[in-house]
């Protein structure tokens, strides 16, 4: 099985799970629309029955008052004979007359049933209609009129009433059988139109689309924070539960493992959409890396909306605006420390020109800071909503993409990566965000298990090395 198709797999898999919710509605509506359809036009219909016998001589005259072998063998090749007559324009004709119906003999006959018993001479008709009366009146009359036609019409044999017509049922409701095709129709409509919306709008579900589609590594993945942990999710506080720490902290490892091998120092975190948790990442990836005993400077490059001054509690009396325009020189007041390791620059000043981050003051002490830390992270607005995000991006080292599992389509993924490489970005890699179903998305996890294998199992060492030189 090729990647590819693996990956188509593993996408429709996941989709069908998360989407299973629409199916089982789609399915429900359906149901309830014809279940309230079936109700509304059920009209009952009344089935009456009477029977035959047919005899190879007419009135039953037999020789020695004992019908042979050969009369009951011609007996039985007359019922088919006798069938074809009951149903005869010629024997609906005098019905309709007789009882002065208001049809034709075409439908009075599709409401008529001939069956006969094999190996014997007896001949069963059904008469439905949705009159009961009408019903037992339409089969007495037929057993009144046949053996009359059955005289002038057919030269041998004979037949005689065997009972008179009686009611012997209802037709069902269709309303079951309805709503179980009805059900059925509803699961298939809702399956394929999750399967064409993602044939025509691909999203970015696995770790695999990742690698196949934008020819990227996905670095790490990141289960989705549910809902109660979602103020306890960060590295930052004591409450942090060992699951979601411990993933932060391997999300550092490798991050860092990819930074060391690029020789970058200077990393842009963004997404191409807003709400895929850009922010979540960069800032646990800023504590991870200073976890591991790195210096880290983490830089609120989102100047619409910036997010690590609430998150950190850094206010403005901490430390100062960072304005391109000032002629201000003093460089270590923008910062305010977090932890031994870890800076924080959270306020700069927007201008009208949206070119702070290229200008030469604020270049200059980028050159300054990076003399004094082993990494700056910066957080910034998706790419598609501003420009800071690529101007950061050109004074970057290399650009870290977070993308949302199920959220971000493959075209503005590919577009975003297009426009970065325009301004001489390159991304070393993305993290899946907000994964649902592991076992769905983890088939090029074991792309990476040699790494896990070599630094997992020595990062808690190192975590509690460090933690005994704070102290």
């Amino acid at each position: 099985m090729s990647e590819e198709l693996r990956a188509n797999l593993s996408e429709i898999a996941y989709l069908l799970i998360s989407k299973i919710w629409l199916i089982f509605l789609t399915a429900a509506v359906f149901v309830a629309g014809v279940f309230f359809y079936s109700e509304a036009t059920y009209r009952p219909y009344y089935v009456a029955s009477t029977s035959f016998v047919v005899n190879a001589k007419q009135n039953g005259s037999y020789s020695a008052n004992r019908p042979t072998a050969n009369d009951i063998m011609l007996a039985q090749e007359l019922v088919e004979t006798y069938t074809l007559v009951l149903r005869s324009n010629l024997v609906m004709d005098a019905v309709i007359e007789r009882l002065g119906l208001n049809m034709d003999a075409g439908r009075l006959g599709s409401s008529i049933r001939l069956s006969s018993v094999k190996d014997t001479q007896v001949l069963y008709l059904e008469v439905t209609n949705s009159n009961r009366e009408l019903a037992i009146a339409i089969a007495d009359t037929i057993t009144e009129i046949a053996p009359e036609v059955m005289m002038k019409t057919v030269e041998i044999g004979s037949i005689n009433v065997l009972d008179k017509a009686h009611l012997i049922g209802v037709s069902p409701r269709e309303t079951i059988p309805n709503c179980s095709a009805a059900g059925l129709i509803g699961l298939i409509v809702s399956v394929l139109y999750i399967i064409a919306g993602k044939a025509l709008h691909p999203k970015i579900i696995s770790t695999l689309t990742i690698e196949l589609k934008l020819n990227r590594r996905c670095l790490f993945e990141l289960a989705q924070v549910k809902r109660r942990d979602r103020k306890t999710s960060l590295l930052l506080t004591s409450r942090c539960s060992e699951r979601y720490a411990e993933s932060y902290l391997k999300m550092g490892i490798f991050i860092k493992s990819a930074l060391d091998s690029n020789r970058v120092k200077k990393l842009l975190v963004t997404s191409v959409l807003e709400g895929e948790g850009k922010t979540m990442v960069a800032i646990n990836l800023a504590l991870a890396l200073s976890k591991l005993g790195h210096s880290v400077l983490l830089i609120d490059g989102n100047l619409k909306k910036p997010s690590l001054k609430q998150v950190f509690s850094v206010s403005k009396d901490q430390t100062a605006i960072f304005d391109p325009d000032s002629e201000e020189d003093t460089q270590d007041n923008f910062l305010a420390r977090i932890q031994p390791n870890l800076f924080v620059m959270p306020y700069i000043k927007s201008s009208g020109s949206r070119l702070n981050f290229n200008s030469d003051k604020f270049t200059l002490l980028l050159d300054v800071y990076q003399q004094y830390f082993d990494y700056i992270v910066f957080d910034s607005a998706p790419i598609s909503l501003t420009t800071d995000a690529i101007n950061l991006a050109a004074i970057s080292d290399a650009v870290l993409m977070v993308i949302k599992q199920n959220n971000t389509r493959v075209s503005g993924a590919i577009k975003t990566i297009a426009d970065l490489n325009m301004v001489g970005a390159e991304v070393i890699g993305c993290v899946l965000n907000g994964v649902k179903y592991r076992k769905v998305t983890a088939l090029a996890r074991e792309v990476r298990q040699a790494d896990e294998g070599r630094f997992f199992g020595s990062f808690k060492r190192i975590l509690s090395e460090k933690d005994a030189q704070a102290t």
